[in-house]
């Protein structure tokens, strides 16, 4: 079994960058494309977070998407936890639509068209938590001591919002999380003692506004709208020791933090965009 102890940050970087281009066979189509990544770790652990959002318009529909996708690995696992996206949809004169798709460990596990007739309320979290986990017992003198290990995962996305006008608005909220675990405990006649380290590998939320709206005027214009933040909690821990000696009344209880640290917390507003785009000469 592979130590267990905290992990400094080895390599981190990220990126974000925007382009607008026009297309060859439709003099007013759109697209502006945002993404981001932000992936840190070391040989003993990594993690890796993106994002991206699209507007688009190509003389017929104007679209908005946002994707979500949260990876990590530890204990040589390789862990798919979260893919996520939303795209919404509207032509003029025509109701608005939208639709989301959510995928947990590579598995999907809810894909919709979203009522947008009223507004949108919608949370998905597959339950339970998945716990892959193992177990191996080492002998310390004549005393047998299990060991138990493993990997808890969740994810969970909400969606809110609805029909304005002539468009839609739409707030996304994918999460992803991934906690390490290693518990070592021993039990005899007059004794028993636990020894546990917990570790988030990585808590993340990434919180994306989109928009897009038909304006009624002279020439006619869209507004694109895309607002987008990340919050992210990584490799905070602690080690702590619980143990019991005696007999009845006369037992005595022990609990103990031995090693406590915070870890990296990365909160950031990714972009805040908006743009008038005119669809009419």
């Amino acid at each position: 079994m592979k130590s267990l102890r905290p992990m400094l940050l080895a390599a981190m970087g990220l990126g974000l960058t925007g382009t607008v281009w026009a297309a060859s066979d439709c003099q007013h189509a759109y697209e502006k494309f945002f993404p981001y990544d932000l992936p840190m770790g070391n040989e003993q652990a990594y993690i890796n977070v993106h994002s991206e959002v699209r507007l688009s318009y190509d003389c017929q529909v104007a679209q908005a998407f946002a994707g979500a996708e949260a990876r990590a690995g530890v204990f040589d696992l390789d862990l798919n936890l979260l893919q996520a996206e939303a795209r919404a949809e509207a032509r003029t004169g025509e109701p608005a639509r939208a639709g989301a798709r959510v995928l947990v460990m590579g598995f999907e596990v809810a894909r919709e068209d979203l009522d947008l007739d009223s507004m949108l309320d919608v949370a998905i979290s597959p339950e339970p938590e998945l716990d892959v986990s193992g177990s191996l017992t080492l002998n310390v003198g004549p005393v047998p001591v299990p060991v138990k290990y493993g990997v808890t995962t969740n994810a969970r996305m909400s969606i809110r919002g609805g029909t304005k006008g002539f468009g839609v608005a739409l707030n996304l909220e994918p999460a992803a999380s991934a906690q390490v675990y290693v518990q070592a405990g021993v039990d005899i006649a007059i004794a028993e003692a636990i020894a546990r380290g917990d570790v988030v590998l990585v808590d993340d939320v990434l919180r994306n506004d989109i928009a897009l709206f038909f304006e009624d005027s002279d020439r006619g214009y869209i507004l694109f709208d895309a607002t987008s933040r990340n919050a992210l909690d990584a490799l905070r821990g602690h080690v702590f020791i619980r143990a019991k000696a005696g007999l009845g009344p006369v037992s005595k209880s022990y609990e103990r933090d031995l090693l406590r640290w915070d870890g990296y917390h990365h909160d950031e507003l990714l972009f805040d965009y908006s743009e008038r785009v005119a669809i009419l000469k």
